[in-house]
Formats: structure tokens, sequence, C-alpha cells
């Protein structure tokens, strides 16, 4: 069994914000204009961000009062329209994204126009395979001292046809698990249902990979998520993997991210450099920043089932006579209080196993 070092405290349940890939590169610059999103070859919907800048490293604030369409390259035009917090939902009426075409999205804001160069959207051309094992890891508690935990450790084997083409790669890895509420006497004899949580994961914020004529053609990465077992582990517990085919200015803006990001260490700390994505105004004071992409998604589930891993849990929501109602944790009654919880499962819950 292999011990690997990593520093980091364990906090259990704790969940991480929706990655958008973007950066606020200025602490003096305020109301500069922040695009993101792609689309993929769903039937969608698709999902652009816009937002603004607000300067002093705070995270850009969200504008409800845009025009945002998707165009493909025959001049279809899908509207979209706003949710919340500058997240802006296409539905895929119109415009559909399909392997080969390129496309773009244009924003209206404060009587500017901004848009992004087209993108194509590349065929899928990869085979990636997770699998997992059991191992420990030392992590750094809140104290300072080194503890050895026990883990599940992913790896990615990825098989690449032979090509003299380019081909440009981006995974990203998310958990789905249950949290179930201690189940306290009551008359009735209600058990109370559980929440789901759905959060990134991964030991880098994403992997990116790019083949060409003489790469090799099969590849592994080792660690590509090392996850403490915690009682999440205690039910069903599912890891997504999405392999982003993307296009080589994508990838080279997501390079430009990802060493920034990872360099500094949050997507709002100070970096070093500007990212340059692919979203322009002629008019502009401040000229935006961000990327739309056209991108292919293939999706891979790995299930865990408790019986499946050697180790054991205490479960901390377990109803125990001899404890105090306040000496459980304050989501072992109410589950809903953990951010981003559902009481509703995911679609894909009762069908992966």
């Amino acid at each position: 069994m292999r011990v690997k070092i990593l520093f980091f405290s364990v906090l259990a349940f704790q969940l991480s914000c929706e990655e958008r890939y973007f950066l606020s590169l200025d602490p003096d610059v305020s109301d500069q204009l922040v695009i993101n999103g792609f689309i993929d070859q769903s039937e969608g919907p698709y999902f652009v961000y816009v937002e603004l800048t607000q300067g002093d490293w705070k995270p850009p604030l969200g504008i409800e009062n845009a025009q945002v369409v998707i165009k493909d390259e025959g001049g279809q035009v899908e509207s979209c329209f706003h949710m919340f917090e500058g997240k802006y939902s296409c539905a895929g009426d119109v415009v559909r994204g399909n392997p080969g075409v390129a496309y773009h999205v244009e924003v209206t804001y404060n009587n500017q126009l901004f848009t992004s160069q087209p993108d194509f959207m590349p065929m899928i051309e990869s085979t990636s395979l997770m699998s997992w094992s059991e191992d420990q890891i030392i992590t750094t508690s809140v104290n300072g001292a080194d503890v050895i935990e026990s883990s599940i450790n992913f790896d990615l084997d990825i098989s690449i046809p032979n090509s003299k083409a380019s081909h440009f790669f981006q995974w990203r890895f998310e958990e789905t698990y249950q949290v179930r509420e201690t189940d306290f006497p009551d008359p009735f004899g209600t058990i109370p249902p559980p929440c789901y949580l759905t959060k990134k994961i991964g030991s880098k914020q994403f992997e990116l990979l790019f083949f060409n004529e003489f790469s090799s053609r099969q590849i592994s990465l080792e660690d590509v998520i090392v996850r403490p077992y915690d009682q999440s582990f205690l039910t069903k517990h599912i890891f997504i993997m999405y392999q982003h085919t993307i296009s080589e200015p994508y990838f080279n803006y997501l390079s430009q991210v990802k060493t920034l990001t990872e360099s500094t260490g949050t997507l709002f700390d100070p970096p070093s450099g500007r990212v340059q994505g692919n979203i322009h105004a002629i008019d502009a004071t401040v000229q935006p920043i961000g990327f739309f992409g056209a991108i292919s998604v293939d999706t891979t589930f790995s299930v865990i089932y408790p019986n499946q891993i050697n180790y054991t849990q205490k479960d901390g929501c377990l109803y125990d006579p001899s404890k105090a109602t306040y000496q459980y944790e304050p989501y072992c009654a109410d589950c809903t209080k953990l951010s981003g919880s559902s009481k509703e499962p995911p679609i894909y819950w009762s069908m992966v196993n």
C-alpha cells in the first residue's frame, strides 16, 4: 500500500464552488466584463455566464440585463434567458451542438456588442477509463499535526487512436453521495429522506493533455482523484468523469488559467499575468475576458458501494440514545443546511449502478 503526502485539512461534507474558468486580473479595474460558457453535442440547455469585475480581487457580480445569443456558422440564432446571478440558459431549440460546426456567442450590454471568435467543436477521439484503489495519505490537520488517513484514489488510463492530427483534451471530476439525517424517535416512525450532494473533486483543478502524431497513444495519470475516506462512503458513492474534447484555442486558454490559478491559489487570488480569451469588443474601453467554447463531452460514472471497501467508519449521524441532540452535527438534524444539498436525487442516481 502506498502512502502519499498531501497538505490539506480534511473537512467532511465541505463543497467547492462551481468552476467558471475566469480571472479578474487587475485589482484596480472594476466593471470589466467577464463572459464564459460553452456549447456541447447534447440537446441542451447550454449556459453562458455574464459578470462584471468589482476590483480588489472580489468575485465578479452577475449581470441580469444583458442580451445573450448563441450563433452557429450557418447563421442560426439561439436566444438565451437570464436565470440567476448572471447565468443565462440557452435551450437548444434552434442552435444545437454538432461536431465539426463552429459556434460563437454575442452579448449586448450597455449598448455595446461583445462577441467571441468562432470555436469549432471537435470529434471525440479518446477512450478514458478510471480505476480506483484503497490507499493512505498523510494530511496536515488544522493543528499542524501529520495524520495518516485512509483514502480512495483514482487513476486515469487514456487511449488515443493513431492520427497525424493534434487532439486536445480536458478532464474534470465530480462526486455525488448521500447525507443521511439522524432518525430521531417520533410517534409516527417517519424516516427522514437523505440529501444528495454533488461537488467537484480532483487532485488538480482539472487535467489537460494534447496529442500529436509523435505522442504515445496510451497514457496513464495517477491519482487524478485522491479522496479521504469518510462517512460519505457509508452509502452508494458516485464518481463522475467528464472528458472534454476541445479546440486548440480553448486548450491554450485553459492552460493559461491552469498555470495561473494553480500557482497563485484560487481563481480570485492575484495572478501573475493576463489570460487571453476569445471574447472581444471593438469600441469598449476595457476589453472583456473569458472564453466561449465548443466542446465534445463524454461522461463516465464509477460507483463505489460500502461493501467494496475494507475501511470502517462510524456514522456520526446514527441515532444514539446516550447522545444529547446538541452533540450531533447540525446537518444530522437538517441536511439541507449543507450548501448545495438537495432532497431530490440527481437524474443519474438511480440509473448508475
